[in-house]
């Protein structure tokens, strides 16, 4: 570098001595505690030890992350990040350093130019200031020799290596200048056969790091860069920050510090997140390759890439040991209502055509491909894109082993009339049986439940009305009990000067007959006894009382029996009249000058003062019953045929 690499070592060296001894901090409280005691106060280099503990923890992520964050954040960062290092303007060997394009726990991407012996611009990796820990030191000397293996179209390239004026490793490769592959499908509205294709070649790519002996562990859109070649889209695989040999004797637990989970959550394979990563092999790739696919396919992950964010690293593994996924085509007919435009539009047709093109091959193979049990995934990535060429090329696939109905669909797929003619009229004999046959029974059943359904309301309805009257019977009878009782009970209340009581009682009644269904005579008269109305008791007649009339001025009662016509003078207390024979109608005529009284022989008026008959009229003439107009001057008469 052209700058000075002393200036400031004596504080870099106590900043990465602090921070190796809090990596290796069994909990949370011994750091705290060496932190307090290290750092003895001083605020900004407890800072920047904390903010190198979180950065460490930030694997692999050296190229999601932008140069450019949040002011709020970057400013807190550059206040607690001011050591010396390199620049934008600084040399490193043969390479000017242009300007800062991605970071991460360990390492720093510059986009470079190099001098000698030829120009060109090319990406350099450097281990950060103070990271230089075994452990990270270890993952950066990984992913180097990883790509320094490796000689593929779609795997950026190692060009160079070597070592900072200071002793901090580098490595130079190619610098990809393009999109995540995400981004470029859907800026570019690519179909799904062109997104199906485009992830074959990244599954070359990835299958020629297999063979090299290398898992990448953290395939992501960010981490797979469309560049344009010849007019054509071809995948970049970058960033082998958290590679993996594949050796079974290896001990990965070197890279793990303080439940680190090594690789991006969402994209993530179930195993890569358990505690012993010990036997990861070229299948969590697979999962990882599946999680792409399905983002390619519906714009979504299985896994909400936002409560993943948010989740701890136990809710993290529980989801993915546990979490179920939508196949691709269930998940687009599911998808929110505003998403579903820009889906559809991203993919050139409509989300509808879109779901009908996933469903089915794409559906299996994805679902394959993210097999919790990693026995059940595709072997490698060249099982996967294998399957994904068998599609494109309309085959049965692997992922579900095809059935009849499979076969017979390929079949017809390149027999179309032959098939079509033959299907149409299979279909037209089975339809018809099919139809005849469910209508029949439908018909049957439906007038079974039917007639069932009309059973069951009348019966219903019967004991519904035999419930109700009964229930109005007894409560009918029950009021005529109480109000007898009530009644009788006034009497003798009455008899024995309880007139409070027997009001009481009648009070009551009055309360629950407001309508006056029972209340009668009797009622009445207890009433009046009750309020002091002024009353006379005749004497008991021999025969039942057939008929009553007061003469108008209230002083005369006439009263009519089986065998007598009494009139009494209420006023003197005395009898006045008594003729015999029966009576079924008395009236008091003209003022009560007259009484006419009436029978089944006829009608006969008499003279109340003295006793005499003034007119009769015969069977013929009169009836058993009789009454006068209001106005007096009308009398109607009724017998047995008229």
């Amino acid at each position: 570098m052209s700058r000075n690499p002393a200036k400031g070592t004596g504080a870099a060296r106590n900043l990465r001595e602090i921070f190796t001894a809090a990596l290796a901090c069994d909990d949370a409280k011994a750091r705290e505690q060496l932190l307090e005691h290290e750092c003895n106060g001083d605020d900004i280099l407890r800072g920047k030890v904390e903010l190198l503990l979180e950065e460490s923890t930030m694997v692999g992520d050296f190229l999601e992350r932008p140069a450019v964050e949040d002011p709020t954040r970057g400013s807190a960062r550059a206040e607690a990040m001011e050591l010396p290092g390199e620049g934008p303007g600084d040399v490193i060997g043969p390479y000017r350093l242009i300007d800062l394009v991605g970071e991460g726990g360990g390492g720093s991407v510059y986009r470079v130019e190099q001098q000698d012996p030829v120009q060109r611009t090319v990406a350099l990796k450097i281990l950060k200031l103070g990271m230089d820990t075994r452990s990270v030191i270890r993952r950066f000397e990984i992913e180097r020799q990883a790509l320094a293996v490796m000689d593929h179209p779609h795997i950026a390239k190692v060009l160079d290596a070597g070592a900072s004026p200071d002793g901090r490793p580098y490595f130079v490769m190619d610098f990809v200048e393009g999109e995540p592959i995400t981004g470029y499908c859907d800026a570019h509205s690519l179909s799904v056969k062109s997104r199906v294709a485009l992830l074959i070649k990244v599954c070359r790519a990835v299958e020629h790091a297999h063979q090299k002996g290398i898992i990448h562990r953290d395939l992501k859109p960010s981490n797979i860069l469309i560049v344009e070649q010849d007019g054509e889209a071809a995948p970049k695989v970058i960033d082998f920050g958290v590679a993996k040999a594949i050796d079974p004797f290896e001990d990965d637990r070197s890279l793990t510090l303080n439940e680190t989970v090594i690789g991006t959550p969402t994209y993530m394979s179930p195993e890569q997140a358990e505690r012993d990563r010990v036997d990861i092999d070229t299948r969590s790739d697979v999962y990882s390759l599946g999680v792409l696919l399905y983002e390619l396919l519906t714009g979504y992950t299985p896994l909400d890439g936002g409560k993943v964010k948010e989740a701890g690293i136990d809710e993290l593994r529980q989801a993915l040991r546990e979490a179920g996924s939508y196949r691709p085509s269930l998940k687009l007919r599911h998808s929110r209502v505003e998403d579903r435009p820009r889906i559809g539009m991203a993919r050139g047709t409509s989300i509808g055509r879109l779901e009908v093109e996933v469903q089915g091959d794409l559906d299996w193979i994805v679902m394959k491909s993210l097999e919790r049990d990693r026995s059940r995934r595709y072997g490698g990535a060249s099982e996967l894109a294998a399957d994904l060429e068998r599609y494109l090329q309309g085959l049965p696939v692997e992922a579900s082993p095809p059935s009849t109905s499979d076969r017979l669909r390929k079949f017809a797929r390149r027999n179309r009339t032959v098939v079509t003619a033959a299907a149409l009229l299979l279909f037209m004999l089975i339809a018809g049986v099919i139809i005849s046959t469910g209508q029949a029974l439908r018909a049957i059943r439906a007038e079974r439940e039917m007639k069932e359904a009309h059973r069951q309301e009348s019966i219903a309805h019967a004991s519904a009305m035999r419930e109700r009257e009964e229930a109005v019977r007894s409560e009918a009878t029950a009021r005529l009990h109480e109000y007898v009782a009530d009644i009788n009970v006034g009497y003798h209340a009455v008899e024995d000067g309880h007139i409070a009581k027997a009001l009481s009682l009648l009070e009551g009644q009055l309360r629950s007959d407001p309508a006056g269904e029972l209340r009668g005579f009797e009622w009445r008269y207890l009433a009046s006894r009750c309020m002091g109305v002024p009353h006379r008791t005749l004497p008991r007649q021999g025969s039942p009382v057939s008929a009553l009339s007061f003469s108008p001025d209230g002083d005369l009662l006439a009263v009519g029996t089986r065998h007598e016509v009494l009139v009494w003078n209420l006023s003197l207390d005395e009898l006045k009249m008594s003729v015999p024979g029966p009576a079924t109608t008395v009236v008091f005529l003209s003022g009560g000058e007259r009484l006419m009284v009436g029978n089944r022989s006829g009608v006969v008026i008499y003279d109340p003062e003295s006793g005499e008959v003034v007119h009769e009229l015969g069977e013929q003439e009169g009836g058993g019953a009789a009454a006068l107009s209001p106005r007096g001057d009308v009398l109607v008469t009724s017998g047995r045929d008229s």
